[in-house]
């Protein structure tokens, strides 16, 4: 399966019908970092976070994994959901 969030030089394109449930996705655009999930009424959920430092940190990192966790971390101590 392809990872629904592409990017493109103008837009960003959102495959709804290929995310799972209350996964994060995530991309960088216009060098901001975009979240997506879909929540349990099918609605997704988008949020824009312009931070130089946590793009430049998750620009550098290999490991989607570590990204993940990088993200739940901001999200729970900078967006205050759970």
């Amino acid at each position: 399966m392809m990872y629904p969030i592409q990017t493109f030089q103008s837009k960003i394109n959102i495959q709804t019908t290929d995310m799972l449930i209350e996964k994060l996705y995530y991309c960088i655009h216009d060098e901001k970092l975009f979240l997506f999930y879909k929540d349990q009424d099918l609605l997704l959920n988008c949020f824009e976070i312009n931070e130089p430092s946590l793009i430049s940190k998750i620009k550098k990192i290999k490991d989607k994994n570590y990204i993940d966790e990088i993200l739940e971390e901001y999200i729970r101590t900078n967006l205050n959901i759970k």
